[in-house]
């Protein structure tokens, strides 16, 4: 009697690599997605909810200015919504990631989400890997809202010719 267990089908190891893949992938969509809910949540109402130096509060003799609280940071390209400062250093601390990489995280989505919906979209759909929509969205920062427009126009129209170049 054989104690060894019978090799797996090809088919099924390719089966489960596949699996794995689609697996990762999707979790890799559900961490963009909570980052954005995340930002949504804790974007400043008006410049008096973003906090900073301030000027206009009565000091003691010999100070400059008050600091209190925190300040909205503006991490994407044009027409994304300003995040508030800590709510960055919450997520990285979730995430286990450095906050410099959970900046990166939250300005990509951002991007994406407001500046290239229809990139974001394919990425949501598991069309476009999380990678190359995220340097779409790395890319385009510089650019106004209408060209961002125009590059997430050109970018869905193929999505299968993306590639990190």
């Amino acid at each position: 009697m054989s104690t060894t267990t019978p090799a797996p089908s090809a088919l099924a190891v390719l089966d489960r690599a596949r699996a794995a893949m689609t697996a990762r992938r999707r979790a890799e969509v559900e961490v963009l997605e909570a980052a954005l809910v995340w930002a949504h949540a804790h974007v400043p109402a008006g410049e008096d909810d973003a906090a900073g130096w301030r000027s206009d509060i009565i000091h003691t003799p010999g100070s400059a200015a008050a600091l209190f609280g925190e300040r909205a940071t503006p991490i994407a390209g044009d027409g994304t919504p300003a995040v508030a400062e800590f709510a960055v250093t919450e997520l990285a601390a979730v995430l286990d990631i450095s906050h410099e990489a959970t900046l990166s995280l939250v300005g990509d989505v951002l991007d994406l989400a407001h500046r290239l919906p229809r990139t974001w979209a394919l990425v949501k759909e598991l069309r476009v890997p999380v990678h190359l929509g995220r340097e779409a969205a790395r890319q385009s920062r510089d650019l106004d809202v209408d060209a961002a427009a125009h590059a997430d126009r050109l970018l869905s129209w193929r999505p299968r010719r993306l590639n990190p170049h």
